[in-house]
């Protein structure tokens, strides 16, 4: 039931704006007392949706920007301990915006799913995405997630078969992270009639709402999206510019996306 509310949840706030913008913090980066202003920050300047980044180590999907702030984070010693209270905190400072976790499956397993899954919970978080996680080794996973109302969040791509797709979307919920392109985050995508007809694929195996990510760095991208997908989600430029030239300066780039959708 939980799951199904997000997506309803996720359409109807869709229909009022036409694309929904997500965006990112990795906690304890620049450092987690200043993760609370950041994404304040975010959302006033547009974002819908906030990903909130356990760190790892090893962030294999990440490209260079997001895997420095994760080193940082993790030599500044930021515990999981510490990324759920801060995940509480700032859920319950903003009830309108939904928050997903995201993470790395050696986070989970150290924890224990079932332990995560109900932490998590508590939280207040929607959904957790785990890239690393393969759909044969997630069941249980998943069972853990469904019992507490939380949606599992699972990424296609465009080298996805048809009939894997449609595996990988019977076991999601909430919505369907679809990167845009091979590799990790952070370069520029293009959305020409090659990536339509993998979002096409994408809508014919899933009622889902659809979310795309990896390369979402101006705002003719986001247009471009609009009425294609319900969400469009940058991460690596907001971290790069908030790292590079401050919280302004990365409000400034998130305004610039919501621009393209007004």
């Amino acid at each position: 039931m939980g799951q199904t509310l997000l997506a309803d949840e996720l359409r109807q706030r869709r229909n009022e704006k036409g694309i929904l913008l997500c965006s990112h913090s990795v906690l304890g980066y620049p450092h987690l007392d200043q993760n609370s202003q950041a994404i304040e920050g975010f959302i006033e300047a547009g974002a819908d949706i906030m990903e909130l980044q356990f760190p790892y180590s090893d962030p294999m999907a990440d490209g260079p920007v997001l895997m420095h702030a994760n080193q940082e984070a993790v030599a500044m010693g930021v515990s999981v301990d510490e990324c759920f209270l801060k995940a509480k905190e700032v859920v319950r400072a903003h009830p309108n915006t939904f928050f997903l976790i995201m993470t790395y499956y050696n986070i989970v397993f150290c924890r224990g799913e079932e332990a995560f899954a109900k932490e998590a919970r508590a939280s207040g978080v929607r959904g957790i995405i785990v890239p690393d996680l393969p759909l044969e080794e997630s069941r249980h996973w998943v069972h853990c997630l469904n019992d507490q109302g939380i949606s599992p969040i699972f990424m296609v791509t465009p080298e996805t078969t048809n009939e894997r797709m449609k595996a990988i979307c019977a076991q999601a919920s909430g919505f369907i992270y679809c990167v845009a392109r091979k590799g990790i985050t952070g370069r520029q995508s293009k959305f020409g009639p090659e990536f339509r007809a993998y979002i096409e694929r994408v809508r014919a195996a899933t009622s889902l709402p659809l979310a795309v990510g990896f390369g979402i760095r101006t705002h003719e991208d986001v247009a471009s999206l609009r009425g294609l997908v319900d969400i469009a989600i940058s991460c690596s430029r907001p971290i790069e510019i908030l790292g590079e030239s401050g919280l302004e300066a990365a409000m400034d780039f998130i305004k610039s996306l919501r621009g393209g959708i007004s």
